[in-house]
């Protein structure tokens, strides 16, 4: 008996994607050039992936060479504390992102795996039971 074909899943060159890791601007900035290459082939239109909608970095403040009074230390620190706490909300908002991104990767190779089975399983039903052709011939009594 012949081995049926199987239909695979083909990894991509890049591998598997790595597990995301808090304020990892490294990982988002490979899924992204990733992304941006596989979306003018794949199955999400001419617009790919949303980007990401976080708006822009926050601008650390610029630090004066010295400080001449205490109000303009307090002035600085408080600049700090208010960039900081921006930052922080930023890399939240990134790492969301990320994290959406990723649900969704899994939730495109769960359907990736369907596919695959199903066309296996309709594979291995085609090498079982063959369709045979059919032939003209003269019809019976009972019709054909």
């Amino acid at each position: 008996m012949r081995a049926s074909p199987e239909i695979r899943a083909r990894p991509t060159s890049r591998g598997q994607p790595q597990a995301v890791k808090a304020g990892s601007t490294v990982w988002l900035l490979a899924v992204l050039a990733a992304g941006s290459a596989a979306a003018e082939h794949g199955l999400l239109g001419p617009g790919g992936y949303p980007p990401m909608d976080c708006g822009a970095r926050p601008t650390p403040p610029s630090r004066p060479a010295a400080f001449r009074t205490e109000a303009e230390l307090a002035d600085y620190n408080a600049a700090v504390d208010i960039y900081n706490s921006s930052m922080e909300r930023w890399i939240g908002c990134v790492q969301d992102y990320v994290d959406g991104a990723a649900a969704d990767i899994e939730r495109i190779k769960a359907r990736m795996r369907e596919a695959v089975a199903e066309a296996n399983l309709s594979l291995h039903c085609a090498a079982r039971h063959p369709l045979r052709r059919a032939t003209m011939s003269a019809p019976s009594a009972a019709g054909w």
